[in-house]
């Protein structure tokens, strides 16, 4: 259905307009993109954006002609504002090989197609094996930090772990690993920043991962260690509990084991 005064269809490809998750939709930023590609990269399921390139809306030089702002391609939709501020990317990559990479190591742990199951991929790894290391990684004194990332690299085959949005709401940690063969998703508190206390960064992380594991039939592995969540006059500007709802409604939502 077209908007009611048609940007709709003039604007935005149809194809986005009705995608329903049925295959992967991945965009890899190797230039400044302005626009259509843009549309494409913030409906996509994974994005890697080159450092040293711009996504936006609109380019510098329409924002001067514009509204008479001036401000360069890097401040405007650089790679660190989206991987540390908005969260419209899911991979910084260093050049283009690095981003072609990261692409085909997504593709690895998801289906073609909804209606498939990712690849198993045989691990040496006993599935079975005991982890006598994690009482040496997770402290008995609740006040004190560790990094849940080895804990994570302890449990998942062959101590490979692929994370999403790793600078963007860092008290959380969204990403793809294997368990016996399978892909599984991880979502786990980082007690490394604010004690793993999620704020609405981090609302917004577990919602896109959450619904994406869903839609392609991935189960989803929890680690908690929150001691709650992130309250200050700054979340509630951030809107965070509309965004705390919208995250226990995708987890109520969800089909995938858990």
């Amino acid at each position: 259905m077209d908007g009611s005064d048609n940007i709709s269809r003039f604007m935005m490809p149809y194809q986005l307009l009705h995608h329903d998750r049925k295959v992967p939709l991945i965009t890899g930023i190797f230039g400044d993109s302005y626009g259509g590609p843009t549309w494409f990269a913030v409906s996509s399921d994974f994005v890697s954006q080159v450092k040293g390139t711009c996504m936006a809306v609109a380019g510098p030089r329409m924002l001067e002609i514009a509204t008479g702002e001036q401000i360069t391609p890097e401040q405007l939709g650089g790679w660190e504002m989206h991987a540390t501020e908005t969260g419209q990317i899911d991979h910084a990559a260093e050049d283009e090989d690095d981003c072609i990479r990261a692409i085909k190591e997504y593709l690895s742990y998801v289906p073609s197609h909804a209606g498939e199951q990712s690849t198993v991929v045989p691990s040496n790894d006993d599935a079975d094996r005991l982890l006598h290391e994690a009482t040496e990684l997770v402290p008995t004194r609740m006040k004190r930090a560790y990094d849940m990332k080895k804990l994570i690299a302890l449990i998942v085959d062959d101590h490979h772990f692929f994370e999403l949005k790793e600078g963007f709401g860092k008290a959380l940690i969204t990403g793809f690993a294997r368990m016996n063969g399978r892909t599984v998703g991880i979502i786990a508190n980082q007690p490394m920043f604010f004690a793993g206390a999620a704020g609405a960064q981090e609302c917004e992380k577990a919602t896109d991962f959450i619904v994406q594991c869903d839609s392609f039939h991935i189960p989803l592995i929890f680690l908690h260690d929150i001691p709650g969540f992130r309250v200050s006059s700054g979340a509630e500007r951030s809107r965070i509990p509309s965004k705390i709802i919208l995250w226990n409604q995708a987890l109520v939502h969800s089909t995938v084991p858990n």
